[in-house]
């Protein structure tokens, strides 16, 4: 199975899963394609996706709601942001494989 792929309508591919972190973290949507190794245009219909715009909603308030607001517009905060998203996003994806 592609990388793009998913194993039903309601599954986010692993492409997907690793580009959520970088959005949340702020990073643009052409900086995000070029790390997960995608056209811009698909990061654009992905978030046009219910299944993955629910997920990245849900990651982006999870991590908003875990930050001091004294820091939520620090560098330093998008960089613990991408890590922790990172970090679950691939927790996914190996759960997912088991």
């Amino acid at each position: 199975m592609s990388p793009n792929a998913t194993n039903s309508e309601n599954e986010l591919s692993e492409r997907q899963v690793l580009a959520i972190p970088h959005l949340v973290s702020a990073k643009s949507v052409s900086e995000t394609a070029e790390l997960v190794g995608v056209n811009r245009r698909t990061v654009y219909r992905w978030m046009d996706d219910p299944t993955f715009r629910e997920e990245y909603d849900r990651q982006r308030d999870a991590v908003a709601g875990s930050l001091p607001p004294a820091a939520s517009d620090c560098r330093q905060n998008q960089i613990y942001q991408a890590r922790w998203l990172t970090a679950l996003s691939l927790k996914s994806i190996l759960a997912r494989r088991s």
